[in-house]
């Protein structure tokens, strides 16, 4: 079994502590956790057959949401013994009904923490509910304006490719218009060097010819000049 407390690790002595007011009383407990901070945090205290153990020379307090320890000193004992008996003599000059009295408060303390927790989860619950749904909204609204967009760059996009497929199109065909013309060209030069160079041949054959012809008439005139002298060699003897 545990009770459930909010120890003190100030040292406090009876006397002090039995002067100061119930509102007094209760600001002495911690307000939060002494490591994680945690606001009214509670306790754990073991207790046996309705009484704190006797010896809490050891006794360490674990915090319920970090678990951290915190060991009570001699003089803290002395205050939950002194708030939990109910003998008169060791409750330090309290009655029963201001013992309970500060219970109470503690309780109600306790309540308005739980509360205020709850209340605080509500209110991070609707915060995350409502920042979901703006970027829920923002997304949509990003998406729809997005969308659009996108539309109209892939259709600008597909235009365009649709352009310059056509306009390569035309000029591969300009292309091998070009280069069919030029290929056709190159073949009439062609033929028309292998005609030239023919033609050539035939001139040069054409020469050799002359040649023949000019050397044939200069045997011929060869010969008619021998014949011109034969004749004119056998008048000048037949006058002899």
């Amino acid at each position: 079994m545990a009770l459930k407390i909010f120890p003190d690790d100030r040292s406090l002595s009876l006397s002090s502590f039995s002067s100061i007011s119930l509102y007094e009383k209760l600001s002495l407990f911690p307000k939060k956790c002494y490591n994680c901070q945690v606001p009214l945090p509670f306790f754990d205290i073991p207790i046996d057959n309705g009484e704190i153990s006797e010896d809490l020379s050891y006794l360490d307090l674990t915090c319920c949401n970090c678990k951290h320890p915190h060991f009570v000193d001699s003089n803290n004992i002395r205050l939950l013994e002194c708030i939990l008996s109910p003998d008169e003599d060791h409750n330090a000059g309290y009655t029963e009904t201001e013992i309970e009295d500060l219970w109470q408060c503690i309780e109600i303390e306790h309540e308005e923490y739980l509360l205020n927790i709850q209340t605080e989860y509500e209110e991070i619950l609707q915060n995350i509910k409502t920042e979901y749904e703006e970027i829920l909204q923002n997304i949509k609204t990003e998406y729809e304006e997005i969308l659009p967009n996108i539309k109209t760059e892939y259709e600008e996009l597909s235009q365009n490719i649709k352009i310059e497929c056509e306009e390569l199109s035309r000029n591969i065909k300009t292309e091998h218009v070009e280069l069919a013309q030029n290929i056709k060209t190159e073949n009439e030069v062609v033929r028309n060097i292998k005609t030239e160079n023919e033609v050539v041949r035939n001139i040069k054959t054409e020469n050799e010819v002359v040649r023949n012809i000019k050397t044939e008439n200069d045997e011929v005139a060869q010969n008619v000049k021998t014949e011109k002298e034969l004749t004119q060699n056998i008048r000048s003897f037949m006058i002899c």
